[in-house]
């Protein structure tokens, strides 16, 4: 995006992030990205036939992204850290 998130400048498809633990076998939906502190933070829905659960990733740049792991074993997918 540019620097006041107002129209997007480039797309990245290969920092798509993509499933990458046995509770995303089915995919990961419902991305939720907050900047805290100056680093950014996605939440996103893991899903799989073990769990439907909630994970984290964290990124220092806004564009590579690390998982953390799992943050809540739930389905609930109504979760965003605030800024």
């Amino acid at each position: 995006l540019s620097p006041d998130a107002a129209r997007i400048v480039k797309v990245h498809y290969d920092k798509a992030i993509q499933p990458s633990a046995s509770f995303m076998d089915y995919g990961v939906e419902d991305a939720r990205i907050s900047l805290v502190g100056g680093r950014w933070w996605m939440t996103v829905c893991g899903v799989s036939a073990e769990r439907h659960c909630t994970a984290m990733y964290h990124s220092v740049n806004g564009l590579d992204y690390k998982l953390l792991g799992v943050v809540l074993d739930h389905q609930n997918k109504d979760m965003v850290l605030f800024e």
